[in-house]
C-alpha cells in the first residue's frame, strides 16, 4: 500500500509538516528509560499523522497512559508504596499536593484523565483531532515537571504572584513601554515565567499592545499584538517598572500612562473595545502566557 498524506494538511511534504506543526521536546535525564522509550514511540506516531489523521487521537491516548505510568514511577521514587487501590486520579491529586507540576491547575490533569476514560470506556468515539496536536507535547512537559526542584518551584510561584499583583496595582489602566525601537501604549503586562535556576534570574514578560478593536479581538493575544521581553535586575520605582532587557542589553521600562493625550487614546480604545465585548476575555485563552512553553522548556534544561 502506498502512503499518501492526509488531505487536511495544507503542507507540500512531510518535512514541512514536521517543521510547521510538530514540536521537539527533550526529556530530562532523570526521566526513567521506559518512559523515554514510550514517548519516543509517540513522537514517531505524531510524524505518521501526516498520513493518517486519526493517529493524533491514538497518540494523545498513549501519551496520557504514559503520564500515568510516569506518575507511578515518581510516586515510588519519592518513597511511597504503590498499591492496586491507587488510581490515576489519586496520583494526580498526590502530584498536585506535592507541587510536582509547574502549572497547578487541576483541571488540566483531570481533563486528561477524563479523555483517557472516555476513550477507553465510552461507547461514543469522540475525536480531538487537531486540537490534540499541542496537547500531546504538553504531556512531555508534564513528565519533565516531575523532576524539578519543588522548593525552587514554590519560590517561582511566590515571585510571579507578587510581581503580577504589583503590575495590577501599578498599571490598572494601561501602560507605556518601548519595544522593537518603538514606543507603545499597552493594555496589560503579564509575568510569564521566572527562571530562578540562573545565577542572575530572568523574568519573561508578555505585553499586549492596543490596536484596532476588531483586529484586537480577531488575533486574541497572538504574537501580532503581543511582545515578549525577557528581563533581569528588575525593580519597581513609583509608577515605573525598570529592568535590564537581556536580549538587547539595554534598560527596559514600563510606565504608567500619565499624559492627557495617551490617557485619552487609551480610554477611547477601551470604550471602543467594550462595544465589541469584554476585553478581559482576551486573557482567558491559551495566549494569556505568550512565550510560556518556550521558557518552560528552556528552564527544564537550565543548570543550577
Amino acid at each position: 500500500m502506498e502512503l499518501q498524506n492526509h488531505k487536511i494538511w495544507d503542507v507540500p511534504n512531510l518535512q514541512e509538516f514536521k517543521n510547521r506543526l510538530l514540536e521537539e521536546v527533550t526529556l530530562k535525564g532523570q526521566v526513567p528509560e521506559e518512559i523515554k522509550e514510550k514517548l519516543r514511540v509517540i513522537e514517531k506516531l505524531m510524524i505518521h499523522c501526516y498520513y493518517e489523521f486519526d493517529f493524533i487521537d491514538v497518540a494523545m491516548l498513549q501519551a496520557i497512559i504514559v503520564l500515568e505510568k510516569a506518575l507511578k514511577y515518581r510516586y515510588v521514587e519519592l518513597g511511597n508504596t504503590l498499591t492496586n487501590k491507587i488510581h490515576f486520579e489519586d496520583l494526580i491529586n498526590w502530584a498536585l499536593r506535592e507541587k510536582l507540576f509547574e502549572d497547578d491547575n487541576p483541571d488540566i490533569y483531570h481533563g486528561l484523565r477524563r479523555i483517557r476514560n472516555e476513550k477507553v470506556h465510552s461507547q461514543v468515539n469522540g475525536k480531538g483531532g487537531i486540537s490534540y496536536l499541542k496537547g500531546v507535547y504538553r504531556i512531555f512537559d508534564f513528565v519533565n515537571d516531575l523532576y524539578e526542584n519543588v522548593e525552587l518551584r514554590k519560590e517561582r510561584w511566590k515571585t510571579l504572584k507578587n510581581i503580577h499583583e504589583t503590575f495590577e496595582s501599578t498599571f490598572p489602566n494601561g501602560l507605556i513601554f518601548n519595544a522593537n525601537g518603538k514606543r507603545w501604549i499597552g493594555y496589560k503586562v503579564i509575568p510569564v515565567f521566572f527562571n530562578n535556576k540562573k545565577a542572575n534570574p530572568d523574568l519573561s514578560l508578555s505585553l499586549t499592545k492596543i490596536s484596532e478593536p476588531n483586529r484586537f479581538f480577531a488575533i486574541r493575544g497572538k504574537p501580532d499584538n503581543c511582545v515578549e521581553i525577557i528581563v533581569s535586575d528588575w525593580r519597581f520605582e513609583g509608577n515605573e517598572f525598570i529592568a535590564q532587557n537581556t536580549k538587547e542589553n539595554e534598560e527596559f521600562k514600563i510606565c504608567k500612562i500619565i499624559d492627557s493625550e495617551n490617557i485619552s487614546k487609551y480610554n477611547n480604545w477601551k470604550k471602543d473595545c467594550n462595544e465589541h465585548g469584554n476585553i478581559s476575555l482576551i486573557f482567558q485563552d491559551a495566549y494569556e502566557k505568550y512565550g510560556y512553553i518556550e521558557r518552560l522548556r528552556e528552564f527544564h534544561f537550565t543548570q543550577c
